[in-house]
């Protein structure tokens, strides 16, 4: 009796999975956006070296982006609303 060997590659190559390399998949321009946040991200790390700084870091950040602190709006009595770019 023959044995159904298409059966049995088929479970052995189950077993070993072979990885692609994303890197060479992108486009270029996918890789030119990668290395822009990787070095805003070095930015950011050399700028918070302690949670404090990273803290004032982040509410530069925001601030830059538009965001507004909850505690002003509160003082003045500004009411809330849905989709507002806050920061507490």
């Amino acid at each position: 009796m023959k044995e159904d060997t298409s059966a049995k590659k088929t479970d052995t190559e189950k077993l070993f999975h072979e990885f692609q390399n994303a890197w060479v998949e992108l486009s270029d321009n996918d890789r030119e956006s990668i290395f822009k946040m990787a070095e805003e991200y070095k930015k950011f790390l050399d700028a918070g070296k302690t949670e404090r700084e990273c803290v004032s870091e982040i509410v530069t950040m925001a601030k830059e982006n538009g965001f507004k602190n909850i505690e002003d709006l509160i003082a003045i009595k500004k009411p809330l609303k849905e989709g507002m770019k806050i920061y507490a």
